[in-house]
């Protein structure tokens, strides 16, 4: 077999290549798609943090009314779970880096777990075992007026920070003090990527979470006196049911009314956006029609060009079998040539496919703008960041098997009809000795 190849090795070549870079095509399509499905289910729920986030039209709440509060969100039919909480922003760090603002959620550390999305992008310890931490330090901490505080990576790098290292943070009324005592990857809703901003977009370096009771009373002991300032909360998550009742009754009580949100994060409604947006559709069409036509097209070709050789050497074979070659070595020999043709082109193109997918999707995979509430004015800064916060997942789907199986099971039938047909013919009517 390998005899007959050295003979004409420009076909062989030529097959090969072919249908190994139609391969490559085919498996990067594959989990680009599937990269890119899982970036807009990874950014919804990243930037919202729950199913239904944002802060709180009526800015007016007290400390004391957080669990009532709390509860009439909770009590809004198709709601599973609620919390209220603060989110504000420092504006900087009082450890000589003025322009190191810091982003700051303070929840309810009793219900927040059971409410929010977290996944292990963004955090190694599940979300409850980080609640248990700060609800164990509250009395201590409001003792001593240190905030325990859960830093993203951006913040404990930049702040050089290590557990149990205390820090302080620049508010309007004067500086905080916290203690780090867990570092996690990412808080949902923080874009926390530190350096950069610019003059027209500034964006939060970082982010800290804290216990919304402990957060509230340090700062209302400490500033509470000279300023009269106190922690409203003015920020809330909700987790609720899925179905169209539920989701209509849920989105006009965030509208309207008492419980209204001045800004709606919508995640199931960002889903949808992202998956209806132009971008999106026309480059997982242009790349899934591009795949499905190289794909066929090299396959077809290599069928033509194969049948079309085992064809053109029947003379050849019947030569073989009149010389005492028999039929199944004469067939083995066909196959051998064929096996090695397509083996080496679908190794190569797994090869290929693997390596391109895992060069190029992290490069080509995006996150668009929805068109949602939340989004209609977000900044450049904030744009630039949503591109690889939270990190882009490379996702290798189950269909690249079912697709590298279908194809295995496509070239092994052409394989056996191409045997066939050098097998079938007898000896004396394809040298036509009857004429001679």
């Amino acid at each position: 077999a390998l005899a007959q190849m050295a003979r004409a090795p420009r076909q062989s070549l030529r097959m090969t290549l072919l249908l190994a870079l139609a391969t490559a095509f085919a498996i990067f399509t594959l989990v680009f798609t599937a990269s890119q499905q899982q970036r807009i289910v990874d950014v919804s729920s990243y930037q919202g943090g729950a199913d239904f986030s944002g802060p709180t039209a009526n800015q007016y709440y007290v400390q004391a009314q957080l669990g009532s509060v709390t509860q009439q969100y909770r009590s809004i039919p198709g709601v599973l779970s609620a919390t209220m909480g603060y989110a504000g922003i420092s504006k900087g760090s009082a450890s000589g880096l003025s322009s190191f603002q810091v982003e700051v959620r303070a929840v309810d550390t009793s219900n927040f777990a059971s409410t929010a999305i977290w996944t292990s992008q963004d955090s190694t310890q599940s979300l409850s075992s980080l609640m248990q931490q700060l609800i164990a330090a509250r009395n201590n901490a409001i003792k001593h007026s240190v905030i325990p505080a859960i830093v993203d990576a951006a913040t404990w790098n930049q702040l050089d920070l290590s557990q149990g290292k205390p820090f302080t943070l620049d508010f309007s009324d004067g500086t905080v003090a916290f203690i780090a005592i867990a570092e996690v990857q990412h808080i949902p809703t923080i874009s926390d990527n530190a350096g950069y901003g610019s003059s027209t977009a500034t964006v939060a370096s970082g982010g800290i979470l804290t216990d919304y009771l402990t957060y509230a009373t340090v700062y209302q002991n400490d500033f509470l006196t000279t300023s009269g300032t106190q922690i409203p909360p003015n920020y809330v998550w909700l987790r609720t049911k899925s179905d169209a009742q539920s989701l209509a009754s849920v989105r006009h009580a965030l509208s309207t009314g008492a419980l209204q949100l001045s800004t709606v994060y919508d995640r199931r409604a960002s889903d949808q956006a992202l998956r209806s947006d132009p971008l999106y559709l026309d480059l997982i069409v242009v790349l899934a029609l591009g795949a499905a036509t190289a794909l066929l097209l090299a396959l077809l070709g290599n069928l033509i060009a194969s049948w079309l050789s085992a064809r053109s050497r029947l003379t050849s074979f019947a030569v073989l079998r009149a010389l005492g070659t028999p039929p199944r070595q004469v067939a083995s020999t066909l196959g051998w040539e064929q096996g090695i043709v397509y083996g080496t082109a679908l190794l190569l193109g797994i090869i290929f496919g693997f390596l391109l997918s895992t060069l190029i999707v992290p490069v080509l995979v995006f996150t668009s703008v929805g068109t949602n509430q939340a989004n209609s004015a977000i900044s450049s800064g904030a744009f630039f960041i949503a591109q690889s916060v939270p990190p882009i997942q490379l996702v290798f789907p189950a269909t690249v098997v079912i697709a590298l199986a279908v194809l295995i099971a496509i070239c092994v039938v052409a394989l056996g009809m191409m045997i066939r047909t050098v097998s079938r013919p007898s000896v004396s009517q394809t040298l036509r000795l009857n004429e001679d």
